[in-house]
């Protein structure tokens, strides 16, 4: 028996690269992650030093690993026993890719890979220091973000499991995961001004002296004093002093907490990413590739400003902070829902952010900020359906789609960036894609082939030139949805006569993440029969739901990503001529698992028409 965690980084390159199984792949792959991880996403905490960037650009160094060692594109790694190093040089090309993104301030921080490793190995003596350090930020939390911080962060509980716990959806439970990581790091960087700030700022130590700080005791009101002192509207002190010494008393911590806020999340991206990419049938591009309209998402940000100011009466300090992207999710004091908030802690501006809530805020301040619109179009080989565009599973040329556009007044030189969102839509948007605008005109176009393997959101970004972070114009985000339509097994017939006994197998494939999901579904199955005297009779007009006798097997798996379901049909055809048509679909459940398309389409109905162009 292979024990992976001994094996030296040559031999599990090795198993990587020439594996003798698929599994033996994965699991190598996973070894070298499990192995690797920690320093990588150490050295992603001390060069961004936030949780999200890090997330990016961690992610991004995996799957970039992933892919040269599964034989995705030319192989970059020379030396097998390097791994750790060439991973850091990697790491430290996607910082500088974030950091350029996310159109920081100032210079990245071109330190020596040695150096950055030296300083993420120091922070790590402080592991013992930061775990109190973040029980002393806890202890401020209401009862239901205590229980959050300790399901998730200190016992690593997420998803479903964690749904149940809290007693709410898989997606309530996301974004409590979210929402508590940011009010964490949030409290931290309060307690650190509160324990070492006092120096460098009169108005924070005013603030320590008033709650009688005694660099012991950190309470619930001086962390949310702190945070106004930092947050920057009319009503809040907006310090520019603190603000800046927050960042620098953060960083010797960061190597630390960061990864302690997003690693469990990144394990379970970048095992579905291997167990994707080492699938044989699989796509190693289709995660890297993305409905509701943005009125819809609007109104969900003018609800939650509502909300905010009916409870606060801060209309200012609202408005404020929803143009900063910053949704109130904070539990309230007895009832832990999504929509309660605590007005102390509201007032206090201690806000945290939903991804996709601050996506949209920033979407639609684009123009105030001068940016403009850029038109953004989305098509494939398949017909959209209700206006939705689509793309088939592992469909061959069906599974890919296309997002293209015009760019009127382009200049040469500048740039056109793709950003994806992938199902379920909590992680930032990822790099998809760039081209150098070349126009023959005053007008080009630019167009990115894509293949998602869950819904997907695109938006496109012009720039001035690739050395330009902050875009000239921005387009809106618009979803390719992925489907698994069931393939037949061999051209199966009928049995002998008067009684047509018919078997039939259909393959469905589905992303691994979705797979649970899709297995678990009803199945609805359709026939149509037409017969005559002589000859062969035309195509049935309709099938109808449950005829020909249907009974239909339990779905067995079959791959890492797909599974089978037999189905038995008997009826008369007599002996005559006679023309079938069936077919058995499942209701779509994008909402759930990324997969089909929003809204019902026919799957359940009583009878279809006998030619359909797609049922879910």
């Amino acid at each position: 028996m292979l024990v992976w965690a001994q094996m030296a980084d040559r031999d599990l390159v090795q198993r990587a690269v020439n594996p003798s199984s698929p599994q033996e792949r994965e699991q190598a792959l996973q070894a070298i992650y499990d192995r690797h991880s920690a320093d990588v996403l150490g050295l992603c905490g001390w060069w961004l030093s936030d949780p999200d960037a890090a997330m990016d650009a961690a992610q991004s160094t995996f799957e970039t690993a992933i892919k040269d060692l599964a034989g995705v594109g030319a192989p970059t790694l020379r030396d097998p026993d390097k791994l750790g190093a060439w991973l850091h040089g990697i790491a430290k090309n996607q910082c500088r890719a974030v950091w350029r993104h996310r159109n920081r301030e100032g210079e990245f921080p071109e330190k020596d890979l040695e150096d950055a490793e030296h300083e993420v190995t120091a922070s790590r003596r402080r592991q013992a220091q930061v775990d109190r350090m973040l029980d002393s930020v806890a202890a401020t939390f209401t009862q239901r973000q205590q229980t959050i911080f300790r399901l998730v962060l200190r016992q690593g509980i997420r998803g479903q499991a964690l749904a149940t716990e809290l007693g709410v959806s898989e997606k309530g439970a996301n974004d409590a995961t979210y929402e508590n990581q940011a009010l964490v790091l949030d409290g931290f960087g309060a307690y650190v001004l509160a324990r070492d700030g006092r120096a460098y700022c009169e108005g924070l130590a005013g603030i320590l002296d008033e709650a009688g700080w005694d660099s012991q005791t950190f309470t619930r009101v001086l962390r949310l004093r702190i945070l106004r002192h930092l947050d920057n509207c009319k009503i809040c002190d907006d310090c520019a002093t603190c603000n800046v010494q927050k960042k620098k008393l953060i960083m010797p911590y960061a190597p630390v907490i960061i990864p302690f806020l997003i690693a469990a999340e990144l394990r379970d991206r970048i095992y579905e990413f291997i167990r994707r990419i080492s699938t044989p049938s699989g796509s190693a591009d289709g995660g890297q590739s993305g409905p509701g309209a943005a009125a819809a998402i609007g109104a969900e940000t003018h609800a939650v400003l509502d909300d905010y100011v009916s409870q606060d009466g801060s209309a200012d300090h609202a408005r404020h902070l929803v143009r900063r992207g910053r949704r109130k999710a904070i539990s309230g004091p007895g009832n832990g829902r999504k929509g309660g908030i605590s007005a102390t802690l509201l007032a206090a501006g201690a806000a945290v952010v939903v991804a996709a809530i601050v996506a949209v805020v920033v979407l639609l301040q684009s123009g105030s900020s001068g940016s403009s619109s850029m038109p953004i179009t989305a098509t494939s080989a398949l017909s959209p359906v209700t206006g939705d565009t689509y793309v088939r599973y592992l469909g061959g040329s069906d599974a890919s789609a296309e997002i293209s556009g015009q760019v009127k007044g382009a200049t040469s030189g500048e740039i056109v960036r793709l950003y994806a969102r992938q199902f379920p839509f909590t992680a930032a948007p990822v790099p998809a894609g760039s081209l150098t605008l070349h126009p023959a005109g005053s007008t080009a176009t630019y167009s990115f082939r894509v293949t998602p393997a869950l819904a997907t959101r695109y938006q496109v970004e012009l720039s001035r030139n690739s050395a330009t972070a902050k875009p000239l114009a921005s387009s809106i985000a618009t979803t390719i949805y992925v489907v698994a339509i069931p393939q037949r097994v061999g051209a199966p017939g009928c049995g002998g006569r008067p009684v047509c006994h018919l078997t039939e197998t259909h393959l469905v494939f589905v992303p691994p993440s979705a797979l649970r999901t899709e297995m678990s579904k009803s199945w609805y199955s359709y026939l149509g029969l037409n017969l005559s005297s002589s000859g062969t009779p035309p195509d049935p007009a309709s099938l109808q739901l449950g005829a020909g006798n249907p009974v239909i097997g339990t779905p067995q798996l079959i791959a890492a990503n797909g599974f089978s379901v037999t189905i038995t049909y008997t009826f008369n055809v007599g002996p005559g001529g006679y023309h079938f048509h069936s077919t058995l679909c499942t209701k779509d459940t994008e909402a759930q698992d990324g997969i089909g398309l929003p809204g019902s389409h026919g799957c359940g109905n009583g009878s279809i028409p006998g030619s359909y162009a797609y049922l879910g």
